[in-house]
Protein backbone atom coordinates (compact mmCIF):
# COMPACT_ATOMS: atom_id res chain seq x y z
CA UNK A 1 0.00 0.00 0.00
CA UNK A 2 1.46 3.35 -1.03
CA UNK A 3 1.68 6.41 1.18
CA UNK A 4 -1.20 8.06 -0.67
CA UNK A 5 -3.53 5.07 -0.11
CA UNK A 6 -3.02 4.98 3.67
CA UNK A 7 -6.29 5.51 5.55
CA UNK A 8 -6.60 8.84 7.34
CA UNK A 9 -8.61 8.86 10.52
CA UNK A 10 -11.57 11.19 10.85
CA UNK A 11 -10.05 12.80 13.92
CA UNK A 12 -6.95 13.87 12.00
CA UNK A 13 -9.04 15.31 9.17
CA UNK A 14 -11.27 17.13 11.63
CA UNK A 15 -8.21 18.53 13.42
CA UNK A 16 -6.73 19.78 10.17
CA UNK A 17 -9.99 21.41 9.16
CA UNK A 18 -10.28 23.02 12.56
CA UNK A 19 -6.84 24.55 12.18
CA UNK A 20 -7.75 25.82 8.72
CA UNK A 21 -5.36 23.54 6.88
CA UNK A 22 -5.92 21.92 3.53
CA UNK A 23 -4.56 18.49 2.72
CA UNK A 24 -2.87 18.68 -0.65
CA UNK A 25 -0.90 16.15 -2.57
CA UNK A 26 2.81 16.90 -2.83
CA UNK A 27 4.03 18.01 -6.23
CA UNK A 28 7.17 16.02 -7.00
CA UNK A 29 7.58 17.34 -10.56
CA UNK A 30 9.95 20.25 -9.73
CA UNK A 31 12.31 19.78 -12.65
CA UNK A 32 12.99 23.48 -13.29
CA UNK A 33 11.68 24.85 -9.98
CA UNK A 34 9.49 27.45 -11.67
CA UNK A 35 12.44 29.21 -13.36
CA UNK A 36 11.95 27.92 -16.87
CA UNK A 37 14.55 25.94 -18.76
CA UNK A 38 17.57 28.09 -19.60
CA UNK A 39 18.71 31.67 -19.49
CA UNK A 40 20.01 34.23 -17.02
CA UNK A 41 17.05 34.00 -14.69
CA UNK A 42 17.33 30.21 -14.44
CA UNK A 43 20.92 30.39 -13.18
CA UNK A 44 22.01 30.75 -9.60
CA UNK A 45 22.43 34.46 -8.85
CA UNK A 46 20.83 35.39 -12.16
CA UNK A 47 19.84 38.88 -11.18
CA UNK A 48 20.16 42.00 -13.32
CA UNK A 49 21.02 45.33 -11.76
CA UNK A 50 18.72 48.26 -12.11
CA UNK A 51 19.46 50.22 -15.28
CA UNK A 52 21.19 47.37 -17.12
CA UNK A 53 20.39 47.50 -20.84
CA UNK A 54 21.98 44.35 -22.16
CA UNK A 55 25.53 45.67 -22.33
CA UNK A 56 25.03 48.95 -24.15
CA UNK A 57 25.61 52.29 -22.42
CA UNK A 58 22.74 52.85 -20.04
CA UNK A 59 20.60 55.95 -19.84
CA UNK A 60 22.56 57.48 -16.97
CA UNK A 61 25.77 57.41 -19.02
CA UNK A 62 24.22 58.66 -22.24
CA UNK A 63 22.77 61.81 -20.68
CA UNK A 64 25.08 64.82 -20.14
CA UNK A 65 26.00 65.90 -16.64
CA UNK A 66 25.32 69.41 -15.38
CA UNK A 67 26.40 71.29 -12.29
CA UNK A 68 29.36 71.07 -9.91
CA UNK A 69 30.03 68.13 -7.64
CA UNK A 70 31.92 69.03 -4.46
CA UNK A 71 35.06 67.03 -3.67
CA UNK A 72 34.98 65.55 -7.16
CA UNK A 73 38.75 65.66 -7.59
CA UNK A 74 39.78 65.54 -3.92
CA UNK A 75 40.14 62.18 -2.21
CA UNK A 76 38.46 62.31 1.17
CA UNK A 77 40.57 61.08 4.07
CA UNK A 78 38.21 60.61 7.02
CA UNK A 79 39.87 60.91 10.42
CA UNK A 80 39.00 58.80 13.43
CA UNK A 81 37.12 60.89 15.99
CA UNK A 82 38.17 60.84 19.64
CA UNK A 83 36.26 62.58 22.42
CA UNK A 84 38.00 64.12 25.43
CA UNK A 85 35.76 62.09 27.75
CA UNK A 86 37.01 58.79 26.33
CA UNK A 87 40.61 60.02 26.49
CA UNK A 88 40.16 60.95 30.15
CA UNK A 89 38.65 57.52 30.89
CA UNK A 90 41.69 55.65 29.56
CA UNK A 91 44.03 58.01 31.42
CA UNK A 92 42.17 57.43 34.68
CA UNK A 93 42.48 53.66 34.15
CA UNK A 94 46.26 54.03 33.85
CA UNK A 95 46.36 52.83 30.24
CA UNK A 96 48.06 56.01 28.99
CA UNK A 97 51.25 57.55 30.38
CA UNK A 98 50.77 61.32 30.73
CA UNK A 99 54.42 61.90 31.67
CA UNK A 100 55.36 61.71 27.98
CA UNK A 101 53.66 62.84 24.74
CA UNK A 102 50.72 60.63 23.79
CA UNK A 103 50.94 59.56 20.14
CA UNK A 104 48.38 57.93 17.86
CA UNK A 105 50.20 54.61 18.29
CA UNK A 106 49.68 54.84 22.07
CA UNK A 107 45.97 55.48 21.52
CA UNK A 108 45.68 52.47 19.23
CA UNK A 109 47.68 50.14 21.49
CA UNK A 110 45.53 50.87 24.55
CA UNK A 111 42.27 50.47 22.60
CA UNK A 112 41.25 54.10 22.86
CA UNK A 113 40.98 54.31 19.05
CA UNK A 114 40.71 51.39 16.65
CA UNK A 115 41.84 50.91 13.05
CA UNK A 116 43.51 54.26 12.38
CA UNK A 117 44.14 54.80 8.67
CA UNK A 118 44.53 58.51 7.98
CA UNK A 119 44.73 60.03 11.47
CA UNK A 120 42.79 61.05 14.58
CA UNK A 121 40.75 64.18 15.27
CA UNK A 122 40.12 65.30 18.86
CA UNK A 123 36.62 66.51 19.79
CA UNK A 124 35.50 68.37 22.91
CA UNK A 125 32.76 66.06 24.22
CA UNK A 126 33.60 65.29 27.87
CA UNK A 127 35.91 68.28 28.37
CA UNK A 128 34.84 68.56 32.02
CA UNK A 129 36.50 65.20 32.74
CA UNK A 130 39.82 66.54 31.45
CA UNK A 131 39.45 69.49 33.81
CA UNK A 132 38.82 67.10 36.70
CA UNK A 133 42.09 65.30 35.95
CA UNK A 134 43.93 68.65 35.99
CA UNK A 135 46.96 67.10 34.27
CA UNK A 136 48.78 68.76 31.35
CA UNK A 137 48.43 66.55 28.28
CA UNK A 138 50.77 66.66 25.31
CA UNK A 139 49.16 64.96 22.33
CA UNK A 140 50.31 64.16 18.80
CA UNK A 141 47.24 63.97 16.54
CA UNK A 142 46.06 64.97 13.07
CA UNK A 143 43.44 67.60 13.92
CA UNK A 144 41.31 68.98 16.75
CA UNK A 145 38.28 71.21 17.18
CA UNK A 146 38.65 74.71 18.60
CA UNK A 147 36.87 73.83 21.87
CA UNK A 148 39.07 70.75 22.31
CA UNK A 149 42.20 72.85 21.77
CA UNK A 150 41.04 75.34 24.39
CA UNK A 151 40.28 72.55 26.88
CA UNK A 152 43.74 71.00 26.44
CA UNK A 153 45.53 74.35 26.69
CA UNK A 154 43.53 75.27 29.81
CA UNK A 155 45.32 72.47 31.69
CA UNK A 156 48.74 73.49 30.35
CA UNK A 157 48.88 70.91 27.56
CA UNK A 158 49.49 71.12 23.81
CA UNK A 159 48.54 69.39 20.57
CA UNK A 160 51.07 68.71 17.85
CA UNK A 161 50.43 67.76 14.21
CA UNK A 162 53.18 65.87 12.36
CA UNK A 163 52.90 65.50 8.58
CA UNK A 164 52.98 61.85 7.48
CA UNK A 165 52.25 60.16 4.19
CA UNK A 166 50.04 57.00 4.25
CA UNK A 167 53.19 54.85 4.20
CA UNK A 168 54.78 56.78 7.08
CA UNK A 169 51.50 56.61 9.00
CA UNK A 170 51.46 52.84 8.59
CA UNK A 171 55.06 52.61 9.77
CA UNK A 172 54.22 54.77 12.80
CA UNK A 173 51.25 52.60 13.78
CA UNK A 174 52.72 49.19 12.88
CA UNK A 175 56.52 49.39 13.05
CA UNK A 176 56.84 45.59 13.34
CA UNK A 177 55.85 45.27 9.67
CA UNK A 178 58.86 47.29 8.48
CA UNK A 179 62.53 46.38 8.46
CA UNK A 180 64.44 48.04 11.27
CA UNK A 181 67.48 48.80 9.09
CA UNK A 182 65.45 50.81 6.57
CA UNK A 183 64.69 54.45 7.28
CA UNK A 184 61.79 56.12 5.53
CA UNK A 185 62.25 59.82 4.82
CA UNK A 186 59.42 62.30 4.98
CA UNK A 187 58.92 63.91 1.55
CA UNK A 188 58.01 67.53 0.95
CA UNK A 189 54.22 67.90 1.23
CA UNK A 190 52.22 69.01 -1.83
CA UNK A 191 50.82 72.50 -2.13
CA UNK A 192 47.30 71.71 -0.96
CA UNK A 193 48.61 69.84 2.06
CA UNK A 194 50.87 72.71 3.06
CA UNK A 195 47.93 75.12 2.96
CA UNK A 196 45.86 72.77 5.13
CA UNK A 197 48.70 72.47 7.62
CA UNK A 198 48.98 76.25 7.79
CA UNK A 199 45.25 76.47 8.54
CA UNK A 200 45.77 74.02 11.41
CA UNK A 201 48.57 76.24 12.66
CA UNK A 202 46.20 79.21 12.66
CA UNK A 203 43.82 77.25 14.89
CA UNK A 204 46.52 77.02 17.56
CA UNK A 205 48.09 73.64 16.80
CA UNK A 206 51.82 73.01 16.62
CA UNK A 207 52.51 71.91 13.04
CA UNK A 208 55.63 70.08 11.89
CA UNK A 209 56.39 69.28 8.25
CA UNK A 210 59.47 69.27 5.98
CA UNK A 211 60.65 72.53 4.47
CA UNK A 212 58.73 73.48 1.34
CA UNK A 213 60.87 76.15 -0.39
CA UNK A 214 58.09 77.45 -2.62
CA UNK A 215 56.10 78.36 0.52
CA UNK A 216 58.43 78.63 3.51
CA UNK A 217 60.95 80.85 1.67
CA UNK A 218 58.27 83.09 0.16
CA UNK A 219 55.59 82.95 2.85
CA UNK A 220 55.39 86.72 3.38
CA UNK A 221 55.18 87.43 -0.35
CA UNK A 222 52.47 84.79 -0.84
CA UNK A 223 50.39 86.15 2.05
CA UNK A 224 50.79 89.71 0.78
CA UNK A 225 49.68 88.66 -2.70
CA UNK A 226 46.63 86.90 -1.25
CA UNK A 227 45.71 89.96 0.81
CA UNK A 228 46.04 92.17 -2.28
CA UNK A 229 43.79 89.81 -4.26
CA UNK A 230 41.12 89.89 -1.55
CA UNK A 231 41.32 93.67 -1.45
CA UNK A 232 40.84 93.96 -5.22
CA UNK A 233 37.80 91.68 -5.05
CA UNK A 234 36.21 93.85 -2.35
CA UNK A 235 36.86 97.09 -4.24
CA UNK A 236 35.49 95.70 -7.51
Amino acid sequence: MSARELPISKSVVALDQALGKQIKELNFSRKHAGRGMKGTYARNGGKINRGFEGGQSNLAKRFPKRGFKPNQFNIKKPLRQLNLGKLAYHISKGQLDVSKPITMKDLQDCGCVNSIKFGVKLLSKGAEKIKELNVPLHLELSDASMSAIEAIKATGGSIKVVYRTPLLMRQHLKPHKFASYKELKTPMPPQKRVLKLEKLSEKGLQVEYPRAPWFTDNKEAILAEEAERVKRMKDA
